[in-house]
């Protein structure tokens, strides 16, 4: 694991840790060596919300809301757009068939021009 130590601007001492967040063990033999590193206290079970720093406000932000935050976010742009698509379609289609309508009657009219001619 690498961590990382500075001093924020107003004196304490920030901790950042780079390595793997979390694991996970599905081997017995391996449960075997991460238990006695428990009981060493190597390694504990993570009990706390992660979070991120946001260097523009400066502050640790809890990603699990920003995770809902992004999911709502998307939720509501897929929704936007997929009414947008319906309505590109719509009108896309709406004038496809009068530009139809249009040629065919000039097609009637014509095929009328000539019967009567």
């Amino acid at each position: 694991m690498s961590q990382r130590r500075e001093i924020s601007e107003d004196g304490r001492e920030l901790l950042f840790d780079h390595g793997a967040p979390y694991f996970t063990v599905t081997n017995p033999d391996v449960l075997r060596v991460v238990t006695e590193w428990e009981s060493r206290g190597l390694v504990a079970e993570w009990k706390s919300n992660f979070g991120s720093f946001d260097c523009f406000t400066n502050k640790i932000v809890n990603t699990e809301h920003q995770v809902l935050v992004t999911i709502i976010i998307l939720f509501v742009l897929h929704f936007f757009l997929l009414h947008l698509m319906v309505l590109l379609f719509v009108y896309l289609y709406g004038f496809i068939l009068i530009i139809s309508l249009l040629a065919y009657e000039e097609r009637a009219t014509m095929f009328l021009n000539c019967l009567c001619a």
